[in-house]
């Protein structure tokens, strides 16, 4: 089996951050025989090859595959290290698979570059997938570890057989087109509860409440925040409550603010939104 190391330098470069000629260093290992990296993207990529996602050939134990460890570790570096693979194909052959799965088609807006591979998508991608969809996702990659928000190590495994083409259905384009608010509203959960970790499902559930507050026209990241950590520690539908559902009603209706109107409950009414909403849902 051989490992390989994806790396992302969109956001950090830790692999090229002290080399003076990056993009030399780059073309000489392209180039080298056999390659020791594949720069994804194809020919009709017109980034620097400093620029685009990387697929480095490595060996585990050996220098870059230890550094890599290091960098997966600290905050900055987490998104850049997309995670170890094993596959039993060469170098460039997985580099194309991997290219294939860049470009999708869209339902809506055609063919679209799509960032499958940093590791928040790929963990949101492993919960909504079915096991078929995941298959080709993989498709020869049998192993794939990568580094979760809680800065934990995930796997994604596979027997690592090419399977039919990897397509997404429309809602779950909707889902992944959710991420950026979803990985905002994470960011403000894990605030929240830190040092304990977030559940490995975080995703989805904060999702749910994502969704709910596009209904209610909760735009502004700061009430989408509050609105998806006050559903959190509530109950799935405490929007049905009427103390929420008139601060909603105002919300919708007057434009006023949700982060005002819910600023002045008191912990007794907190609890009992939680309660009642508790009971409607097992009335059913």
């Amino acid at each position: 089996m051989r490992h390989y190391l994806l790396l992302d330098p969109q956001r950090h470069d830790p692999a090229l951050a002290d080399e003076p000629r990056r993009r030399h260093a780059l073309e000489a290992l392209a180039k080298a025989s056999p390659p020791g990296v594949y720069l994804l993207g194809g020919a009709a990529d017109e980034r620097p090859p400093e620029a685009r996602v990387r697929l480095y050939a490595v060996e585990k134990g050996d220098a870059l595959w230890q550094a890599s460890q290091r960098w997966a570790a600290t905050e900055k570096g987490r998104l850049s290290v997309c995670g170890w693979l094993e596959s039993p194909l060469a170098l460039s052959p997985l580099g194309r698979h991997l290219d294939r799965l860049m470009i999708q088609s869209h339902p809506e807006q055609g063919r679209v570059h799509f960032r499958f591979f940093d590791p928040r998508t790929l963990h949101h991608l492993a919960l909504i997938l079915t096991p078929r969809q995941r298959a080709s996702l993989l498709g020869p990659v049998t192993r794939w570890e990568y580094v979760d928000i809680n800065a934990e190590r995930q796997v994604l495994e596979h027997h690592g057989a090419l399977t039919t083409r990897f397509r997404l259905e429309a809602d779950q384009w909707a889902s992944i087109e959710r991420l950026a608010r979803i990985n905002l509203c994470l960011r403000g959960w894990q605030h929240n509860v830190a040092p304990a970790p977030l559940p490995r499902d975080a995703s989805r559930r904060v999702e749910h409440f994502v969704r709910m507050a596009e209904g209610y026209g909760l735009d502004e990241e700061a009430e989408l925040i509050a609105f998806v950590l006050h559903g959190l520690a509530t109950r799935a539908r405490f929007d049905r409550h009427p103390l929420m559902a008139e601060v909603l009603r105002q919300c919708r209706t007057r434009g006023m603010n949700y982060l005002t109107l819910t600023d002045g409950f008191s912990e007794s009414e907190w609890a009992r939104i939680t309660q009642e909403s508790m009971e409607e849902d097992m009335k059913g």
